[in-house]
This record gives C-alpha cells, sequence and structure tokens, in this order.
C-alpha cells in the first residue's frame, strides 16, 4: 500500500516510532510500543491516537523499515548502520524505497513516485494549494485509466504526499499552505553523485546519471512512464528541462553552488524559465567548498 494513504503517518511519526525501537534492540510487543509513542498525556485532545498509531506502524512496515518477529516489533536488520546517525539512516531508507533507483526492486510504492514524477511535471509559477484534490488536474494532464490517479484521489491524500515529498526535498512550501515544484534540496543532494566524483559535466550525459539515481527526473524509468501519459499539450519538448528542474538548477546557481554554462558546438538543453527567458545549458560545474 502506497505510504500516500497512510494518511497519519507523517515522515516524524515514522522516524519517532523508528526511533523507540532502536533504544530496544531486542524488540518490543505492540502494546508497549504504543504506549512509548502515544503516551495519553500528550494526546488528550488527538480524537483516535490508537489509528494514528498503528496507521503509523503499518506504513513503517509497508516501508521495510519495521519487521515482526514474534509477538515483539523491531527494526529491521540493515536499516541503520553503525554510525548511530539515526536521521540519515532513516533518510536513506525511506529515499531508497519511496524512489528507488533503476537497479533496485520496486518494494510496492511506485504510485507515490510517479505522483512525484507527475508533480514535477508542474510549473514552480502555480503552487498546488494544500487540502486541494488534484485528481481532476491528473485527469486534465494525463490520459490514464480512471482507476489511476497515483492514490492523489482525495485532500487528505494530497496533504500525505504534501509531507513525504517535501520530506524528500523535492517541493518546498510557500505562505505555509502552497506546496512548489522545486527540487532543488533533491538536486543539490543528488548531484554530487551523479557527476561521479568530477565536478562538471556535459547536460545530457549528467542527466543520464541523475536519472538512474533518481527515476522521477527527467528519462528516469517512472518519468518515462509519466510523461509518455501526457496529453498534447502538456508534453515537454525533448530538448527543453521541466520548469521544475529548470527553476531548481538555476536557483542553486543563484545560490552559487554551481555554474550552468552555454559552451559553442557542444549538445544543449533549454532551461524552461518562462516564455521570456529560456537559457541555453551545455555543462554544469559543481563549485567547490569554501574552506
Amino acid at each position: 500500500m502506497s505510504v500516500i494513504s497512510r494518511m497519519e503517518a507523517t515522515p516524524s511519526r515514522v522516524r519517532m516510532l523508528l526511533a523507540v525501537l532502536n533504544e530496544r534492540g531486542a524488540g518490543e510487543t505492540e502494546e508497549r510500543l504504543r504506549d512509548f509513542c502515544s503516551p495519553a498525556t500528550l494526546l488528550r485532545d488527538v480524537p483516535d491516537p490508537i489509528a494514528i498509531f498503528r496507521s503509523t506502524l503499518n506504513a513503517a512496515k509497508d516501508l521495510g523499515l519495521v519487521e515482526e518477529v514474534g509477538d515483539k516489533l523491531r527494526v529491521r536488520p540493515g536499516v541503520l548502520s553503525r554510525r548511530g546517525d539515526l536521521g540519515d539512516d532513516f533518510f536513506q531508507a525511506i529515499e531508497a524505497v519511496l524512489l528507488a533507483p533503476e537497479a533496485e526492486q520496486d518494494l510496492g510504492q511506485s504510485d507515490f513516485a510517479r505522483a512525484v514524477a507527475w508533480f514535477l511535471m508542474q510549473s514552480p509559477r502555480r503552487p498546488l494549494q494544500w487540502s486541494e484534490n488534484y485528481k481532476l488536474w491528473i485527469e486534465k494532464q494525463l490520459a490514464v485509466p480512471e482507476a489511476v490517479r497515483f492514490d492523489l484521489t482525495s485532500r487528505d491524500r494530497w496533504n500525505s504526499f504534501h509531507y513525504w515529498c517535501r520530506f524528500l526535498g523535492y517541493g518546498e512550501v510557500i505562505a505555509g499552505r502552497a506546496l512548489v515544484a522545486d527540487p532543488s534540496r533533491a538536486l543539490q543532494r543528488l548531484l554530487p553523485w551523479a557527476l561521479g566524483g568530477e565536478r562538471e559535466a556535459a547536460i545530457l550525459p549528467l542527466l543520464g546519471s541523475l536519472a538512474k539515481v533518481s527515476p522521477v527526473f527527467e528519462n528516469g524509468r517512472i518519468r518515462r512512464e509519466v510523461e509518455a501519459d501526457a496529453k498534447p499539450e502538456f508534453q515537454r519538448e525533448p530538448q527543453r528541462l521541466s520548469p521544475s528542474t529548470s527553476f531548481a538548477l538555476f536557483r542553486l546557481e543563484q545560490q552559487r553552488q554551481l555554474t550552468l554554462d552555454a559552451r559553442p558546438d557542444a549538445h544543449a538543453m533549454i532551461l524552461d524559465l518562462g516564455k521570456d527567458a529560456p537559457r541555453r545549458v551545455s555543462h554544469v560545474v559543481i563549485k567547490a567548498a569554501r574552506s
């Protein structure tokens, strides 16, 4: 089941549950774990704290973070490293499941990845509001069967997607309520991997490497599937980057984290920064960290 459909299970709640189990290496019964995660003194005004706990626990199981051995629950072996950084381990485990690279097995969360790919097809100039149902947007933009909506079928499910998308760095919130298709934080994290230790790369092979690391960027396996279903008026021109990727690259350049070059006689892509501001890019150069 997609994490989107576990509406009460936010990243922070799943992380808290994992932290409690991590402190109890031998495992814990569900009843005692619920008492630790949902003490009555903290949840006096919560209508159904048990439902929240169970949804969070089920999400942790769906994500492959927690397993049941006998009558006890425990963190699945291999999820946490020996470095002792729960935050980094948790993030990497979530990213590996929700946005599995091409070489990794799909653990039943592909609806979330497809929802991210569709979201990144949206323009940053048109933020998507909190507590809206974007099912009709998907129907307008994509020629897909009625049953295919990537679990984005209600306002609550959109809100759930909102949390996980932000957590992974593919969207940013403005005015406290609207989600912008801005994968700047994801790109900042993934570009060094895509560059393979080099400081610069031509844009086309770089996009190919990025697509292998994250399937929701241009030419990634999930992005290809979703873009293939786009109706003619919503299709992306092959030589153009999507507005969201264009904005993220431009934003990182403005933050002086990279340089976008347009070299003569080199294959290039066009940044989509608005009708009056196209920009040709042939190479991406990562700036050295300041000492």
